[in-house]
């Protein structure tokens, strides 16, 4: 085997290259965070950033690069989610009742609102052209009204116009599109109904 002294120096800085690599990369995760002075500002930070990576991007919730989900499996996946984040269980003695701590200055209630905004927004604008785009348009409208409803979010007036905007069917669908525009939303729906 040959030692060079030189080789060891070169293994030395390359290995501090690659962990100040490694270590960089999880930087721009909480680079957010640590800029923050305040505990408790943070602490409601990385909540939101917790809550924001873990909710699904499908289609019928984002406008962009969203992932093939089906509603049923998104719906039920963001409301687990929903649910989690809300905060954490605590008990301070063992004969008291465990109570739910949220930090300071952080609203999940808030955070979901902030992500379905634009999709929302999108959806007041839009127009059906097709009855695809309709079955579309109807089941996302259909999904963010359901987990509206169930994380108790309140909406402003003109996100209630645009959400009813997307919900209203044409006024000129035959008996054989509307039966088909049901069926779809049913079998999209159908295991979140059942």
């Amino acid at each position: 085997m040959i030692h060079h002294p030189m080789l060891k120096d070169f293994i030395k800085e390359k290995f501090k290259e690659e962990q100040k690599s490694y270590f960089e990369q999880f930087v721009g995760l909480f680079s957010r965070s640590n800029l923050i002075s305040n505990r408790d500002d943070r602490i409601a930070s990385d909540y939101q950033q917790g809550l924001l990576s873990y909710l699904p991007i499908w289609e019928g919730f984002v406008c962009k690069n969203c992932t093939p989900l089906d509603p049923s499996f998104a719906i039920k996946w963001f409301l687990h989610v929903a649910e989690c984040m809300q905060g954490v269980w605590t008990k301070k003695d063992s004969f008291l009742q465990p109570q739910r701590w949220i930090p300071r200055g952080y609203s999940s209630e808030k955070v979901i609102l902030q992500f379905l905004e634009p999709k929302i927004t999108e959806l007041g604008c839009c127009s059906a052209y097709n009855v695809h785009t309709l079955i579309k348009t109807l089941i996302s409208s259909l999904a963010i009204v359901h987990i509206i409803r169930k994380c108790k979010i309140q909406l402003t007036e003109s996100q209630h116009v645009s959400l009813l905007h997307a919900l209203a069917l044409p006024p000129n669908l035959n008996k054989i599109t509307y039966d088909y525009v049901i069926g779809e939303l049913k079998k999209a729906f159908y295991p979140i109904l059942a």
